[in-house]
């Protein structure tokens, strides 16, 4: 799928950290392609989170130039807002998608107190792209899902790992439905799971995969914005197919 003909869409969640590297994914598609070639949709469950596009990316590293890249992108782009527990949020997503080759998800959070939607948004994202027969999808899950093949002798990723346990049990199942729902789709899939996303951590432009556990070990933090330039990459020119890959920094 050469990056010159593809048409692509990408679906962010309008709060929430993950959603935030959907905004970064739409920054980056937007730089790559014609803007005719991408389709948005910004997902929220609007009872708890409001019907806005979410115009606020929680970023500390050029936070005034990423929000105005992203704000000039959903200003000269096809935006959808829809309301992902709606009745009809399947069919929205679906006409806003219609005629796209690849899908990026980034929905939800993982994050405490917030609304738990992630499942419910993979199984409408899923459905919505096989009634446009759409095949590949690529979307975000989590570190501490899955076998992840990240080291748990890491003080961090204990800690972490003992929150998806305790205090995000929600968040845990989220994800963990999330995956199921992936997996079991017949899409040619890719499930993304990043190390730490941190506001802080400033962009490099490479990143370190781990798929085995002979792989290495990554550091805990990544900025969203590399997790988001991976995620269009192999949105636009796939080289891993119905798998899952966890994403952080080179170890320093």
């Amino acid at each position: 799928m050469p990056s010159g003909s593809a048409k692509i869409a990408l679906l962010y969640g309008t709060i929430g950290g993950l959603g935030d590297v959907g905004k970064f994914a739409v920054i980056h598609a937007f730089t790559q392609l014609e803007p005719s070639d991408i389709r948005v949709v910004a997902l929220s469950a609007e009872a708890t989170e409001g019907s806005g596009l979410g115009l606020e990316i929680d970023v500390k590293v050029d936070a005034a130039a990423e929000h105005e890249s992203f704000k000039h992108a959903i200003e000269n782009l096809d935006v959808k807002k829809v309301d992902v527990e709606s009745d009809g949020a399947e069919g929205e997503i679906a006409a806003a998608i219609n005629g796209v080759d690849a899908v990026v998800a980034c929905i939800g959070n993982r994050q405490p107190s917030m609304a738990r939607w992630l499942a419910v948004g993979a199984r409408k994202i899923v459905a919505a792209m096989k009634s446009k027969s759409i095949e590949r999808l690529v979307i975000l899950s989590s570190m501490g899902i899955g076998e992840d093949f990240v080291s748990r002798l890491n003080p961090i990723s204990l800690l972490w790992s003992g929150m998806l346990w305790t205090v995000l049990r929600s968040a845990r199942k989220d994800l963990y439905d999330l995956e199921a729902s992936v997996e079991g789709s017949g899409l040619d899939y890719l499930i993304v799971r990043p190390m730490g996303i941190d506001p802080g951590c400033a962009k490099q432009g490479k990143w370190k995969l781990l798929q085995s556990a002979e792989d290495g070990k990554l550091e805990f933090t990544i900025s969203k914005s590399d997790v988001a330039l991976f995620l269009v990459e192999q949105a636009l020119e796939p080289t891993l197919q119905k798998t899952a890959v966890t994403i952080g920094s080179e170890p320093k």
